[in-house]
This record gives C-alpha cells, structure tokens and sequence, in this order.
C-alpha cells in the first residue's frame, strides 16, 4: 500500500493518523501536492478546490504564513443544508466562507479583471473541516496539503444577486453555532481582496469552467459536537447550515 492508498483509506474511515511511515511521507510541499494529484486521479471524483489559510485568523491559527489548496468531491458538495452524523467521522469543525462558481476556465498568470469575468455566482458557504490526525499542529504540511488541508464538505448557500455590483471585499459573514457568541468576518480579510484567492489558485493550477471553489474562511475555525447547530450568512441573504447528529 502506498501513501496515496493509505491516505484515501483514512478519509473513508474512522481511526485518527498520527503520521505517514517516513518512507512514504511527502519530503516538501510540491511533493504534497503531487500526492494531492494522485489521490484525486485515483478516486476521479473532484468537482471543486478549497483554499486554506487565506486570512489573518487562519493564518495565525494555522502558524502557517501562505495560502494552501485542496480539492473538494463532488459527494461533499451541498445546497443550503447538511445533516451529518458525528459518530461516522473524527473532530468535526466548521469554517464561515465565500465560494465561488465558475463561468469561464481560468489558468495561470491572470489579472483581477479576467479572474472577476470568469466567476458566475458568488455565496456564502460553510466548509466542514475534519481533523483526521492524532495531533494536528504537530502535522507535517506536505501530508496536510496531500490530505486536501482538512476538507470534508462544502455546503453552498444561494448565489448573491448583486455581488457585480459591489466590491466582494465589503460582504460580512456571520457565523452563528449552538452555545457560542456570533462571530464575523469581512471578504477583505481574505488576501485583502476574495479575487485574490481566486487569482493564487488560477496560477497554482487550471480550473475548468463549473468548479465551486471555497476562498478562505473568515473566522477561526469553530468545532462542532452532537447536537449542535451552525449557521453561515453572507450579506444577510445567502445561508448554509449544518446539522450535527
């Protein structure tokens, strides 16, 4: 068995990965990324990219001072709502985001001009993360990023209407969960402009038209147990909720 198998076989179950066999593990972060690649040629199935560590809070959470991607499956993408069994995963948590659908292939070196013509719908969006280690922090990050940098789900809230209108820097983001304070976040956070995100990933790798991409969450994450309802707002319009069961 090897790294990519073995990583594929922690994502579909439950036991917590305290570290690749040093034989096997990535040795920098493009060796995390072609492992990345590897997993999703064999499992055929992504349909969308996430990008981690995109803003102040992340960053400062993380210790990690760069923005990473990871791909997302095409199962793990949801509309308005998802209801989750906690007991089929390990630590659950949830990320207050905007994501993007896009219109128009992007690749490569690209201006905000294109990036922005290339984008067809503009949403909030929950990511649900899953921490599938025995210690995260004490992670390496090439297996990290081979891992897709913690993803699990993405849950879509409805397009905002008239995001052409206003800067995407301006949006505020709500993250309201059972039995915390409200927490928010502007799009500016994210690398002082969304667009910005969107034109890092187009020069890490080609999107095709159609992928849903997640640009960075803009508070810390928050974890989530049994019981425990979250809900993410963008402009007070566009909303996604998780259920945890």
């Amino acid at each position: 068995m090897d790294a990519a198998d073995l990583l594929i076989r922690l994502r579909d179950g439950v036991e917590p990965l305290d570290s690749l066999p040093a034989a096997l593990r990535p040795t920098d972060l493009a060796a995390g990324y072609q492992l990345q690649h590897t997993i999703h040629a064999r499992r055929g199935d992504r349909a969308g990219w996430k990008i981690g560590c995109t803003t102040p809070v992340m960053q400062a959470y993380m210790k990690i001072a760069h923005p990473c991607a990871g791909g997302i499956r095409a199962p793990d993408i949801h509309h308005r709502r998802l209801e989750v069994a906690t007991s089929a995963h390990r630590r659950l948590g949830i990320e207050c985001e905007i994501a993007v659908r896009l219109a128009h292939p992007l690749s490569g070196a690209v201006d905000r001009t294109t990036a922005l013509t290339a984008i067809a719908d503009v949403m909030g969006a929950i990511e649900l993360v899953e921490d599938r280690y025995v210690d995260w922090p004490k992670m390496d990050l090439p297996t990290l990023v081979a891992d897709d940098f913690f993803q699990r789900a993405a849950i879509l809230g409805d397009p905002i209407a008239d995001w052409r209108s206003r800067e995407l820097g301006h949006l505020v983001g709500r993250l309201e969960q059972t039995g915390l304070p409200t927490v928010s976040g502007r799009g500016a956070d994210i690398l002082g402009d969304p667009v910005n995100a969107l034109i890092w990933l187009a020069g890490h790798t080609a999107l095709a038209a159609g992928t849903v991409i997640l640009l960075g969450s803009v508070v810390k994450t928050q974890w989530i147990g049994p019981g425990e309802h979250a809900r993410v707002t963008f402009d007070g319009s566009s909303v996604a909720d998780v259920i945890a069961l």
